[in-house]
């Protein structure tokens, strides 16, 4: 599922609703680093969707709980 997500992406860069599942689901599998890039993408088209802020603040919570940051 998650390389038709990626696939569909590429196909619609701009489509922000596949780059949140996107995110979500690199947050699921712990790929921190790709996730935020998908939500730093969702924000870019819309940086004051409240759905976009709280998944990235979250993916960034773990980010920083991963590497030992505080």
């Amino acid at each position: 599922a998650y390389s038709r997500i990626t696939e569909y992406i590429s196909q619609y860069p701009g489509n922000t609703e596949a780059l949140f599942i996107a995110g979500y689901s690199s947050l699921k599998l712990g790929q921190y680093t790709e996730a935020l890039n998908y939500m730093d993408r969702c924000l870019i088209r819309d940086p004051a969707n409240e759905k976009y802020l709280k998944l990235r603040s979250r993916i960034q919570s773990k980010v920083k709980t991963s590497t030992g940051s505080k």
